[in-house]
């Protein structure tokens, strides 16, 4: 993979095909949450479960209620932020006349993959 990055070889994957975006405004935002969720929800789960094992031996609605509601506001706070720094990090590359940013980045975090995996392979051979 970190070949790949840096451009070296090129695997075909079925995914990487671009595709015309078919929907937009509610229902893309709608399906969107819906892929987020399903990726976040391997690390999101386990938390959630100690949320609502701990609301159950409570029995207080309100309370569980308002410990659900922190959860949901701090994980869609996390998934906003890192939408915005997107596009606050393209804007403020390219404010200082940085070009290709995106390719030396790619690069970089190629070979620090290969750079990574051959040390653990050596350290584990």
């Amino acid at each position: 993979m970190g070949l790949q990055l840096m451009g070296l070889i090129e695997i075909p994957l079925p995914f990487q095909k671009t595709r015309q975006v078919k929907s937009r405004g509610l229902w893309g935002a709608f399906i969107l949450g819906l892929l987020t969720g399903t990726v976040s929800s391997p690390c999101a789960t386990p938390v959630l479960a100690v949320i609502l094992a701990y609301v159950s031996t409570q029995g207080d609605i309100l309370y569980g209620g308002s410990l659900l509601f922190a959860y949901a506001v701090g994980h869609c706070a996390l998934i906003f932020v890192a939408g915005l720094s997107i596009g606050l990090t393209e804007n403020i590359i390219s404010s200082k006349g940085i070009k290709n940013f995106s390719v030396y980045s790619k690069r970089f975090s190629g070979a620090l993959l290969v750079v990574v995996g051959l040390y653990l392979g050596v350290t584990n051979w």
